[in-house]
């Protein structure tokens, strides 16, 4: 899976999910470079209130064919106070249609300065130059306490409108499953045919599993599954 980067350097205005800070100097912001339309969180103002006026969020983002996000999953966050907002203005980005996928971005929130976004592309060019950068790292199965058990666990069926055009098919998708132990974001990766991807998804959303934990605390990590499909009979 892809992932893009949110930066906060020298001095930040509320970053993606920090959103519009009060500060005396102009704000100065980059799109990323993926959207075409972007909204910039709000700083909580609780938050500034309790003395917090600094935050990373990382969020996963499942895109549509349409560019309008399927579903946005916090994988972690620095405060919790920040990920509402993160989430909120994320299900309002949108991006050019027949873009399918799944996405990571990171969120860093300051109440002061400047935002800047730097996408995957930008970030390897800065660390090229010797600058460091702090990289987006989502959790997978192997660092968990134990995998999780799947509670339901349900196999896609071949498509009755396939029946007549494939004898067999194959779908890759990947996908987090969350602090409950449901599925969130899942994303398409391959698939032989539009039916088989979406009988795909429409199963996994009934997927449940018990609660991923890392270090004994709840946790969100990342999975990819292959399903092959055969025609009976």
């Amino acid at each position: 899976m892809k992932m893009m980067l949110r930066l906060c350097l020298g001095g930040c205005l509320g970053l993606l999910p920090g959103g519009l800070a009060v500060a005396t100097a102009p704000a100065v912001q980059s799109i990323p470079a993926d959207l075409t339309a972007y909204i910039a969180p709000v700083f909580p103002v609780m938050l500034r209130e309790d003395g917090v006026f600094k935050g990373n969020v990382l969020v996963a983002v499942a895109w549509d064919r349409a560019g309008i996000p399927r579903d946005v999953v916090v994988l972690e966050t620095t405060e919790p106070r920040f990920a509402p907002a993160a989430v909120e203005a994320a299900r309002q980005w949108r991006r050019g249609a027949d873009r399918p996928g799944l996405e990571v971005y990171e969120l860093a929130f300051d109440t002061s300065g400047v935002v800047v976004s730097y996408s995957g592309k930008n970030a390897a060019a800065m660390v090229a130059e010797g600058k460091t950068i702090r990289r987006p790292r989502v959790l997978t199965r192997d660092e968990l306490d134990a995998p999780p058990q799947a509670l339901r666990q349900p196999m896609p069926t071949f498509p009755a409108t396939a029946q007549d055009r494939w004898t067999e098919a194959r779908v890759t998708v990947d996908f987090f499953v969350d602090e409950a132990g449901r599925v969130r974001a899942p994303a398409i990766q391959s698939a032989t045919s539009e039916e088989f991807a979406e009988a795909t998804l429409a199963t996994l959303r009934e997927w449940q599993f018990e609660v991923p934990r890392r270090h004994g605390r709840p946790a969100v990590y990342a999975e990819r599954w292959t399903f092959d499909f055969r025609k009976s009979g």
